[in-house]
């Protein structure tokens, strides 16, 4: 993994493989994982920028936002959640 402006990406390296081409998502089981990122909304929704411009996935119609697999799905632009937000 790299660290680009303090946020985790992960790298070609990495065992997710190549994934889709924009944002390298995939669905294998792996350690980071979509249910487990900053950029997770709901239940199986993703917010983060470049998986939003990702053709490859599919995209949830009311939202907008891609629709992702929490338990298995990630990208190489996993995110730890902001501690401060679970303090509330």
């Amino acid at each position: 993994m790299a660290e680009s402006r303090g946020k985790t990406v992960l790298s070609r390296s990495d065992p997710h493989g190549d994934g889709t081409k924009v944002a390298e998502y995939i669905e294998t089981p792996v350690e980071k994982r979509c249910g487990t990122c900053e950029y997770l909304v709901g239940k199986n929704l993703c917010r983060q920028k470049v998986v939003l411009k990702d053709k490859e996935i599919k995209t949830d119609t009311k939202t907008g936002l891609k629709i992702i697999d929490p338990k298995d799905g990630c990208c190489r632009f996993w995110e730890e959640p902001d501690k401060d937000e679970d303090d509330d």
